[in-house]
């Protein structure tokens, strides 16, 4: 409603430039213009016509909430005792084991409750006798109208606790996945320093062998003349 209210007024019309569109016309135009891709050809008249016609009943509600004596309430709780009127029946359709469960008592808003408060018109009072006090201005009660009851979801819900079911599986997906990198990665890890301790031990086994077959020192050798 305030995306309407915000469009510039239509231009006037003369006789070069054809009437103006009104302000419906070009909201279903901007709609269409993002929808036309998963429209077909062949229903784009009458879904233009649908989306004009809901423009000019938001647009209708949005002046008369403006210019009325209504006070609109929007309300995102939902009474479990109208369950009935709040009640998604393409989410949540009736069914023989339907009970009320303490276990999961939330309920879910899909659309908020909005209700209208409007202030009565007091009646004129009647004229008073001369030199009688005036009868005190009685407070009316205001009056409530129901605009929308409300879309909920209940938490004991088929489609909520299904829900919940592939939620916890993925988050059990998600968990063993983490603990299976971590295994791999210290596997990895493992078989790096099985790799390093072998290189280790081959290269101090070949300075060993080395230094044993490596040419005899001077005095080993004038030690072995002189014996001669």
């Amino acid at each position: 409603m305030r995306a309407l209210q915000s469009l510039p007024p239509p231009l006037p019309s003369t006789q070069s430039n054809p009437p103006p569109l009104s302000r419906a016309e070009r909201v279903a135009n901007k709609v269409l213009s993002i929808l036309s891709p998963l429209v077909a050809p062949s229903q784009e008249p009458q879904l233009r016509d649908d989306l004009c016609a809901l423009a000019n009943s938001a647009i209708s509600v949005w002046f008369s909430a403006q210019t009325g004596r209504l006070q609109l309430i929007v309300s995102s709780s939902l009474d479990l005792a109208q369950r009935n009127e709040w009640r998604s029946l393409a989410f949540d359709p009736p069914s023989t084991d339907d009970v009320v469960s303490s276990t999961y008592p939330r309920i879910f808003t899909l659309f908020p409750r909005i209700t209208a408060l409007k202030m009565p018109v007091p009646a004129e009072a009647p004229a008073s006798l001369p030199g009688s006090w005036p009868e005190p201005n009685q407070e009316l009660p205001m009056i409530e109208t129901s605009i929308h009851s409300g879309t909920g979801l209940p938490e004991w819900s088929a489609l909520v606790l299904r829900g919940k079911e592939e939620q916890e599986l993925k988050e059990q997906c998600i968990e063993e996945d983490r603990i299976q990198d971590k295994l791999a990665a210290l596997e990895k890890e493992k078989q790096e320093l099985e790799a390093r301790g072998g290189r280790n031990a081959h290269s101090r086994a070949g300075s060993l062998v080395g230094s044993a077959s490596g040419p005899t020192s001077p005095t080993v050798q004038w030690m072995g003349k002189s014996s001669g």
